[in-house]
């Protein structure tokens, strides 16, 4: 957007996706040095916004107040976030949010209920988000939101799909209660606070996985690893003990929130007879020094497909 504002002598401004800068006609700034400080401010928006999710530690202590589905609601099926359906009418005002998810997940952006409700009954959606306040048919739906989840929860059969809402202060605060009755997660205005809903999810799901693949294996056991200081000990019927430590970065994790699962598993495997040491983590968040530094450590990186492949590898020997 540019605008002319000819109550200020020469005065001209330029706007784009929410950056501003503005100077004077007669000023040696040209239009390309303009929209030059415009990029550089996109950037350190950008940077400053990645910087927090990869900040969120999935041992900071800080819960996401994840809600537990009321009673007679179908629970969420556990299942890891590959494909996530976002539903917002205005879905440029989440564009750093979408291009942060979009590292880890294939998201498809609806804006209205009817586009919604197709999509999940076409299946393949693991999670759904969406904003509450939205125009429908050119009509402003303030509850379109607790619409579309109870239409959901209407579905025959139960898809149990796991929901979260992101919306203003103003409509979290008058629908939030409501939304949590009917089976939503979270329902939330801040981002951190959305992806450590995502995070706690993921890492609950794929725990449930992991004690299944285990469960499936005759003889085999898991365990929590307790006064081990890891996430699980799988003990295998050929005697094989894997430590294992789940993780559930939704973008890639710093590197001292990286190191210290690692070094975590590292001092387990000294404290006892470990064979394995494997880090439950997503492929698409690490990088190569991530990896050089688990390798280094007898640490294996390991995605949830891995494993799964892995544990039916071992059951097939059984």
């Amino acid at each position: 957007m540019i605008l002319i504002a000819p109550f200020v002598h020469r005065l001209r401004a330029l706007e784009l996706g929410g950056a501003k800068a503005q100077w004077q006609e007669n000023a040696t700034t040209g239009i390309t040095q303009v929209l030059t400080i415009i990029e550089l401010q996109h950037q350190t928006i950008d940077r400053i916004y990645r910087d927090g999710l990869s900040g969120l530690s999935d041992r900071d202590g800080e819960s996401s107040g994840i809600n537990t589905p009321a009673a007679g609601n179908t629970p969420p099926v556990p299942r890891t976030l590959r494909d996530i359906l976002w539903v917002d009418d205005h879905p440029v005002n989440n564009s750093y949010e979408l291009d942060a998810l979009r590292t880890i997940a294939n998201v498809t952006v609806v804006t209205d209920t009817r586009q919604a409700l197709q999509a999940l009954r076409a299946g393949n959606v693991d999670a759904l988000i969406s904003d509450i306040s939205r125009d429908e048919d050119e009509h402003h739906v303030p509850d379109a939101g607790l619409r579309l989840l109870r239409l959901v929860n209407e579905f025959s059969p139960p898809q149990g799909t796991p929901t979260f809402f992101y919306a203003g202060p103003p409509a979290v605060e008058q629908y939030g209660l409501a939304l949590e009755k009917e089976g939503a997660l979270v329902v939330t205005s801040s981002y951190r606070e959305l992806f450590r809903a995502l995070r706690d999810y993921e890492i609950s799901t794929t725990s449930a996985a992991v004690r299944d693949m285990v469960s499936r294996i005759p003889d085999a056991s898991i365990t929590e690893g307790g006064e081990r200081g890891i996430d699980y000990v799988v003990r295998l019927p050929s005697g094989r003990r894997i430590d294992l430590e789940v993780a559930s970065w939704v973008t890639r994790p710093q590197m001292a929130a990286f190191a210290d699962r690692v070094e975590r598993l590292v001092a387990a495997r000294d404290k006892g007879d470990a064979d394995a040491s494997w880090l439950l983590v997503r492929n698409e968040v690490i990088d190569e020094r991530r990896r050089e530094f688990a390798m280094e450590r007898g640490v294996t990186l390991m995605s949830v497909d891995a494993v799964r492949a892995e544990l039916a590898n071992i059951r097939q020997q059984s």
